[in-house]
């Protein structure tokens, strides 16, 4: 008995996500994008890059996290007083680039992570994180208070 090539195919394949085509969700249009974290430990801290292909809500959603906790948890090093203005800037350029794109579109047949992309969340701006970097500039101003007090 002879098989065409159509009778053993699957009916639906699925593929992995290809160039301009988010990693997450598999909605286009996507653009590689790089977000980074720091997190102060003391007298050392931690870098947490994530590089991606993703769309507009993926990117915003994780250059909105990394923001946010690198408002949090990176002032607590002394190196990290340095890094810290630093990736934001980095950040938020890769945010504004993710702005930049287009609403994402479905596209069929993808095998991805994410049925759907993720939700981009409040703007770093309107969340609590802003308050972030207010405690230690608090911590040294009571510091420079006690120290010229005497």
């Amino acid at each position: 008995m002879v098989y065409s090539s159509t009778a053993v195919r699957p009916a639906r394949y699925l593929r992995l996500p290809g160039p301009g085509e988010c990693e997450l969700c598999g909605c286009s249009p996507a653009l590689g994008v790089t977000f980074r974290s720091v997190r102060g430990l003391a007298v050392m801290h931690r870098i947490v890059t994530v590089r991606a292909t993703l769309c507009r809500y993926c990117a915003l959603a994780h250059g909105r996290e990394r923001t946010a906790r690198t408002l949090v948890a990176g002032w607590w090093s002394i190196g990290a007083f340095i890094a810290v203005p630093l990736l934001l800037v980095l950040n938020a350029r890769g945010l504004r680039r993710a702005a930049g794109l287009a609403d994402p579109r479905a596209n069929d047949g993808i095998a991805s992570y994410l049925e759907w992309p993720l939700d981009p969340g409040r703007p770093v701006m309107w969340r609590a994180a802003i308050l972030g970097p207010l405690v230690p500039l608090f911590a040294v101003g009571l510091l420079v208070a006690l120290a010229l007090g005497r």
